[in-house]
């Protein structure tokens, strides 16, 4: 009976340390390491670029590595998949490389990024397309042989200034105030040092939807967000959305263009309101919303008589 036991025990030994040497094959080891790494430095001179840092894309991650005083940059990864990698120095154009890497393998990539030839400049104003006077707005600019974009808001004059890499360029301009349309410019060349002017009107938007959101005794609703968003169709002008919270005296505006909406409101405690409404061009919508509560009556009226006795904070 106790040889028997013994084998049994034995038996059991062999069963466990042939379990755990499985499932330790399974799990990657720790001491397997797997990275990208290299140097950053300047493609005319060699010199290595000590503000640079490496971007690492994986399919469900993304990792930063920022250079030593060598310009020597490291990034750990999981490995078994492609990675791709961007390089970026302050005044270089940035460097790229793609690379499958498994798991325990060591790769060495190097960027030699060029400096950038800010020779050019482009520059101008935004300006309102009737009266001519200043806008205020956000103005980028994209090179589209550099990949290059910046972004500037325009002074009171309305003016703004980019210096650039020669190339195909093109700016698109965000009005700050809603009253206007944004402008989505053509492309254009700019040789290298030249200064090349280029002014935008903008138009301003001739329709306005405006009204008054209540609640179910008529006492305006604070915080309210009203939205319309475009109806699609074969006339649709395009896929417009504008929203909107409703003011102390439960008062919205918008600016949209002519097209057919989609008109909705959400509001705590109420149900969602929906229509459809037809804005033609310069036209003016009167348009208020009375909610209705998504609780009982009598429940909404003591929780909103609870509310109306705390400040609001927006």
């Amino acid at each position: 009976m106790f040889k028997r036991f013994q084998l049994l025990l034995i038996a059991l030994m062999l069963v466990s340390i042939g379990i755990f040497s499985m499932g330790y094959d399974s799990i990657d080891d720790p001491r397997v390491e797997t990275y990208f790494e290299g140097y950053i430095t300047d493609a005319d001179t060699g010199d290595p670029l000590v503000d640079g840092y490496v971007k690492v894309f994986g399919s469900q991650s993304a990792v930063v590595a920022f250079v030593d005083e060598e310009g020597y940059y490291r990034v750990d990864v999981t490995g078994g998949q492609t990675y791709y990698l961007y390089a970026y120095a302050e005044g270089y154009l940035d460097g790229y490389d793609e690379s499958e890497i498994e798991k325990g393998e060591n790769i060495r990539i190097d960027f030699e990024l060029i400096l950038r030839n800010f020779s050019s400049v482009v520059y101008g104003k935004v300006y309102d397309m009737e009266t001519e006077e200043p806008v205020e707005a956000r103005v980028s600019i994209y090179n589209f042989d550099t990949d290059y974009s910046s972004v500037q808001n325009t002074e009171g004059s309305g003016g703004f200034r980019f210096e650039v890499d020669p190339g195909t360029c093109a700016i698109n301009v965000d009005p700050h105030s809603d009253q206007y349309e944004p402008y989505y410019g053509s492309s254009f060349e700019v040789g290298e040092g030249e200064e090349v002017e280029k002014n935008f009107g903008v138009k301003r938007i001739g329709q306005t939807v405006h009204g008054f959101v209540t609640d179910e005794r008529g006492e305006p609703m604070e915080g309210a967000y009203v939205s319309l968003e475009s109806v699609p169709g074969e006339d649709a002008y395009g896929n417009n959305y504008y929203g909107i919270y409703t003011d102390a005296d439960g008062y919205y505006c918008l600016y949209p263009r002519h097209d057919e909406y989609w008109i909705e409101c959400h509001a705590n405690l109420q149900e969602p309101y929906q229509d459809v409404i037809e804005i033609e061009e310069g036209e003016e919508v009167r348009y208020d919303i009375e909610m209705e509560p998504a609780i009982p009556s009598l429940l909404y009226r003591l929780i909103r008589f609870i509310l109306d006795l705390i400040p609001q904070t927006y």
